[in-house]
């Protein structure tokens, strides 16, 4: 499929695509409108549905889960169909603004204020995906879209749940066992380092890990080789910068513990300590 092809063309039978605005290894992305509404939306499609059935079934996955989901801090899926020539497509909430990755790519710290802010917006979109069942499993800078950025207006979305698993449902199984480990070296929990069973305090480690990066500009264990990062995150204790306000070094004494049950419970006990944190 030559996606430039794609621009100008009706999709799913109500979704014309106007541009192509983002492509990744598996997938692009297109700006377009839905044309029973005028509502801008945006679109992603397979890059290559037929020759790579593990990613086809993330695609489908995400899918299925974010589209039961209707929270303000978690991008939207609308629609999910396939073309005549079996290739998935899914009609998503456009969000446009800058990615947590971007406004910490200089590894300068963002305001603090900001950044605790941004991180309770990310409890609360979390607090709905894990009621709902779902664990993200690969929450980081990248998944998280700022929108109307540095405005009055600004939110946070949580993207991409291409790898996201509800814990009780097996059929996800055949997707990890072939010795890959889903994730992103910098974000990723001990547990889910050893390729053990996750619940939401999986995410929120990561959750701890982002943060972390806000408030310093740097990642919790940095290391030119991920092996090497991942081996830190699963077996040593993280040496907090000095600099953190004082609040904040219980805390994620607490929030980056190696055992899940030392850690904040939930979603919620996660931002009551952040709270709790920045008022000392």
């Amino acid at each position: 499929m030559r996606f430039v092809d794609l621009i100008g063309t009706t999709v799913g039978d109500r979704y014309k695509l106007n541009s192509l605005i983002g492509r990744g290894g598996v997938s692009a992305i297109f700006e377009g409108v839905d044309i029973e509404d005028g509502k801008k939306i945006a679109v992603k499609v397979m890059t290559d549905a037929k020759g790579d059935t593990i990613n086809r079934q993330r695609f489908e996955r995400e899918a299925q889960l974010v589209s039961r989901m209707d929270h303000p801090n978690i991008c939207r899926i609308y629609h999910y169909w396939h073309d005549d020539e079996d290739v998935p497509y899914m009609a998503m909430e456009l969000i446009e603004g800058k990615t947590l990755a971007t406004l910490t790519e200089d590894y300068e710290p963002l305001d603090f204020d900001r950044a605790i802010a941004i991180t309770q917006d990310i409890c609360l979109g979390l607090d709905y995906a894990h009621k709902m069942g779902v664990v993200h499993r690969d929450l980081k800078p990248e998944n998280i879209m700022i929108q109307n950025c540095d405005s009055p207006e600004e939110t946070v979305k949580i993207l991409d749940f291409g790898l996201a698993k509800n814990p009780r449902d097996t059929s996800m199984e055949k997707l990890t066992q072939t010795g890959w480990v889903p994730g992103t070296p910098g974000f990723m929990s001990p547990e889910q380092i050893m390729g053990k069973e996750l619940d939401g305090r999986s995410d929120l480690y990561s959750l701890a890990c982002v943060l972390y990066l806000m408030v310093t500009g740097k990642e919790v264990f940095e290391h030119k080789n991920p092996m090497e990062v991942m081996r830190r995150h699963a077996k040593d204790t993280p040496l907090l910068d000095p600099a953190l306000p004082a609040g904040l070094l219980p805390f994620f004494t607490i929030a980056l513990e190696k055992s899940p049950e030392k850690r904040f419970e939930n979603a919620g006990e996660f931002s009551r300590g952040i709270a709790a944190a920045t008022r000392l």
